[in-house]
């Protein structure tokens, strides 16, 4: 058992110490539950940094130093704004600061260990009165998954016929260099990832718009 006590001086009518009340607390239940956030935070595979609300880093686990390349004794001397974002899809930490809800997205960072795309969640902790006390940051690397994403467009490449992948409403998702070759020369983009959320019927071929079109049908 995990005990929290007190104890109690009983005084008489001159102020003597006559007998003391001892009193306990079984805080075990609380003490156990700690530590099981503890652990989940220490062992998880995820990394997960624990910020105050001037957002400087107060504690790091494991796989943040994994990913990062930060060990404990650097990371806990940073501030999030020290971070080398590189570029940034989503929301950010003063979104979820103004909301008090969870805020997530994609981001690319230079870290010591080098770059890393990674996914994002941040957390504000809030206390009874809606108060932040401090924000929970959890992210994952999607660098393998990025390179993966790489290899198989580089494959795509190199076909020489042109090949684009569009969404249930027809619009661009990838296309490979010759397809975009195709678009620039017909002046309709001026790089590939410009055109990306467009409807492909931009590429203004003459089956667009049509019942010949394989993908309208």
């Amino acid at each position: 058992k995990t005990l929290d006590y007190s104890y109690l001086p009983v005084l008489d009518v001159n102020n003597n110490v006559i007998s003391l009340v001892a009193m306990y607390l079984d805080i075990s239940e609380q003490v156990a539950y700690v530590e099981e956030i503890d652990t989940f935070i220490r062992e998880n595979p995820h990394a997960i940094i624990t910020m105050d609300p001037n957002l400087k880093i107060k504690d790091i686990n494991p796989a943040f130093s994994k990913i990062t390349g930060y060990f404990q004794e650097e990371g806990v001397k940073l501030k999030l704004s020290e971070f080398k974002v590189k570029s940034r899809k989503g929301a950010s930490i003063e979104d979820a600061r103004k909301t008090l809800t969870p805020a997530s997205g994609n981001i690319i960072v230079d870290f010591p260990s080098g770059t890393r795309h990674l996914t994002y969640i941040y957390i504000p902790i809030v206390d009874k009165k809606g108060n932040i006390i401090k924000f929970l940051e959890i992210f994952s690397a999607l660098t393998e998954q990025m390179d993966t994403i790489a290899y198989y467009e580089s494959i795509l490449d190199a076909v020489p016929l042109p090949i684009h992948v569009t969404d249930m409403d027809m619009k661009w998702k990838y296309m490979n260099k010759a397809f975009e070759d195709v678009l620039i020369k017909n002046n309709v983009i001026s790089e590939r990832s410009s055109a990306y959320g467009l409807p492909c019927h931009n590429a203004n071929a003459t089956i667009c718009k049509t019942e010949k079109c394989g993908i309208h049908q």
